[in-house]
C-alpha cells in the first residue's frame, strides 16, 4: 500500500471522527435557544484552547498539498 493511500485512509478517519465530534456538539445544543442572526466570532476556540480558523486553514492547506500530489500522479 503506497504512503499516500494510507495517509488517505487514516485521513477518512480523522474527518469521521470529526464528523461524529460535530454531531455531538449538535446534539448536545439541541432544544437550546441560540440566535441565529448575530456574527460568529472572529475565532472560535474551545475549552481546549484550539483555535477553529487555524485548523480550518490547516486543514485547506492540506487538501491543497493533496490534491496537488494525485494530479502529479
Amino acid at each position: 500500500m503506497s504512503a499516500i493511500r494510507k495517509s488517505l485512509i487514516k485521513l477518512e478517519y480523522a474527518v469521521d471522527k470529526l464528523q461524529a465530534s460535530a454531531s455531538s456538539i449538535e446534539g448536545a445544543l439541541a432544544g437550546q435557544q441560540r440566535d441565529m442572526f448575530s456574527t460568529p466570532p472572529a475565532s472560535v476556540s474551545n475549552d481546549d484552547g484550539i483555535d477553529g480558523a487555524i485548523v480550518v486553514k490547516a486543514l485547506d492547506q492540506t487538501i491543497q498539498r493533496v490534491e496537488k500530489l494525485l494530479a502529479e500522479a
